[in-house]
């Protein structure tokens, strides 16, 4: 799952993804891509705590129980044939983009945004992930 929040933000633009890029991926059928100021795809549903996997290191969210079970994950889905793509490339870790994630993340209302801890942890065994390819697991 791609998190990409403000295209427009340095940690994008200095990895060479800017709203132009962007839309000649959507262009090509691999992302849906939300260029709106205020649109942005959320994930729905979501257990009480779940981990978010990111080039090797795991954050665990929990959110409130009597909370809403939605959280932002930005303005791009991956199609089908886009994650078939990225799945075929590693990507090295983007330094400070997990701390840019949490940041995003924190900046929402925690009342819309229900996220009671975040917890960073480097898993035992390696997994690999990466920026196109994110992933929520529930624990």
């Amino acid at each position: 799952m791609p998190l990409v929040f403000q295209p427009d933000a340095e940690i994008y633009t200095n990895n060479g993804i800017d709203v132009e890029s962007l839309l000649h991926l959507q262009s090509l059928g691999l992302i849906s891509f939300q260029a709106t100021k205020h649109g942005g795809v959320n994930r729905t549903n979501l257990p009480d705590q779940f981990l978010v996997s990111y080039c090797g290191r795991t954050l665990r969210l929990t959110v409130p129980e009597d909370g809403n079970k939605w959280f932002p994950t930005g303005k791009v889905l991956m199609t089908s044939a886009g994650s078939e793509i990225a799945s075929i490339f590693e990507i090295s870790e983007i330094p400070g983009f997990v701390n840019y994630v949490i940041d995003q993340w924190k900046r929402f209302n925690p009342t819309e945004v229900p996220i009671t801890r975040i917890q960073t942890t480097t898993p035992k065994h390696h997994e690999q992930n990466t920026l196109a390819t994110h992933s929520l697991h529930p624990i």
